[in-house]
């Protein structure tokens, strides 16, 4: 009977057991699926604390001790706490849409993953750029320096090297000198071509004759020879001997300059003045009471008449083959080209000794005698605006060009004579 009773009771444990796994498995089921607890619970608790009541009875402490335990690990599968309902949700619902949570995070992670990307990007180019810049200016400013050194030393090396003879006399050296002084200013060395004269050269650089009168110092007259060589400056302007006791200030008021600085910045090599070396002034004529002798008279002259007639000179003063008669005389004078019918001015104030329509090989001629030893002469004329007697003034109209007389075209012919010699007029005509 006990053998029977014992037999029973490890039964219904074992069967307990089973119903225990069972409902864990049901446990993880539910857990699994998200399913709820039932709502009838506590009815079912009630049910199963009846059903193991009978095994109070039992006095035996193992299987008492058993009972608890299943009864504890029932329990615990069919109500489960409120936290471990929260985790196990989660759980379950983490494992049910797995993907989700793994496109969450790899968006989130990419953005920002591209977004510090670009800006690193930015930041190393901003980086790359500034050290560039830094190198940049710190090679352009040594440069600079270096060459503003250079500059200084060959300009304080040249100057050294020339005395005033050197630049009065030496085109080559005052070129040197100059173009190593002077800013903004070319200096050329120009060999004299044939046919060449002052005013040519003068028209082919867009400035006055003045300007290479000024740049030559050492010329005597206006007359230059094939193969002379000359200076000749790309601007217009003049050179200044300097002078004992000269200073900016001096240079400037004599030239009429206002701007002191314009003077200074041209000669930008000129550290001190030093009597007999130059600075050049732009845009300025030559002083004529600092031109040697010879010069001076050959200016004074200058003063004395005016041009009767703007055009290109077509027969120089001298010698010559004429090219009506063919043979070889002295021209004493010289031609100008004019259209027909262009108005001639007297060259000076005086009085009309001669007003005629027929004065030999000049045609249409008008004489001028300007009271100081001068006499001037305009030939081949085609009409006259003056009679004789009458007093005239500077650039007043005697007459229209025209092609009387001995000719083979429409010009001026203009004679200068003192006394009976006669002159070149381009000694007295710019």
């Amino acid at each position: 009977m006990k053998k029977r009773l014992v037999k029973k009771i490890a039964q219904k444990n074992k069967m307990r057991q089973d119903s225990g796994k069972t409902q864990d498995k049901a446990k993880f089921s539910s857990q699994k699926l998200n399913i709820k607890p039932l709502e009838n619970s506590h009815t079912a608790k009630q049910e199963l604390d009846a059903k193991l009541s009978g095994n109070k009875t039992n006095k035996n402490p193992s299987n008492s001790q058993n009972s608890s335990k299943l009864q504890s690990f029932i329990m615990s599968g069919l109500f489960p706490s409120a936290s471990n309902q929260e985790s196990a949700g989660a759980s379950i619902s983490q494992k049910s849409h797995p993907e989700n949570s793994e496109t969450d995070n790899a968006f989130g992670y990419s953005e920002n993953k591209s977004k510090t990307g670009i800006r690193k990007f930015f930041i190393r180019w901003a980086v790359f750029l500034s050290i560039l810049a830094i190198v940049y200016f710190a090679f352009y400013f040594t440069a600079k320096k270096i060459a503003d050194s250079k500059i200084a030393d060959s300009v304080f090396l040249e100057s050294e090297t020339f005395d005033v003879q050197d630049l009065l006399n030496n085109i080559e050296a005052r070129r040197k000198f100059l173009s190593s002084r002077v800013k903004g200013v070319d200096f050329l060395v120009y060999s004299v071509k044939r046919g060449d004269n002052l005013w040519k050269l003068a028209s082919k650089y867009h400035y006055s004759v003045h300007t290479i009168i000024g740049n030559n110092p050492q010329l005597a007259t206006y007359n230059v020879y094939e193969k002379q060589k000359i200076l000749i400056p790309s601007a217009g302007g003049t050179l200044h001997p300097i002078q004992k006791d000269d200073t900016w200030e001096k240079i400037a008021q004599r030239y009429d300059l206002d701007d002191i600085d314009i003077l200074k910045k041209t000669n930008y090599g000129v550290d001190k003045l030093k009597e007999g070396e130059f600075i050049f002034v732009p845009g300025k004529r030559p002083l004529v009471d600092l031109m040697n002798q010879k010069m001076q008279e050959a200016y004074a002259l200058r003063d004395l008449f005016i041009s009767p007639l703007g055009g290109a000179i077509t027969s120089s003063f001298g010698r010559r083959r004429h090219p009506v008669t063919g043979q070889v005389s002295v021209h004493g004078g010289i031609d100008i080209r004019a259209p027909m019918g262009s108005l001639v001015g007297a060259a000076d104030d005086g009085v009309v000794i001669v007003a005629s329509y027929d004065v030999g090989h000049y045609g249409v001629a008008v004489f001028i005698d300007h009271n100081n030893g001068y006499i001037t002469h305009y030939g081949h004329l085609s009409s006259i605006s003056v009679r004789e007697g009458q007093r005239v003034r500077a650039g007043q109209i005697i007459g229209r060009s025209g092609a009387s007389g001995r000719v083979t075209g429409p010009h001026l012919h203009f004679t200068v004579k003192k006394g009976a010699q006669s002159l070149d007029p381009l000694r007295f005509l710019w």
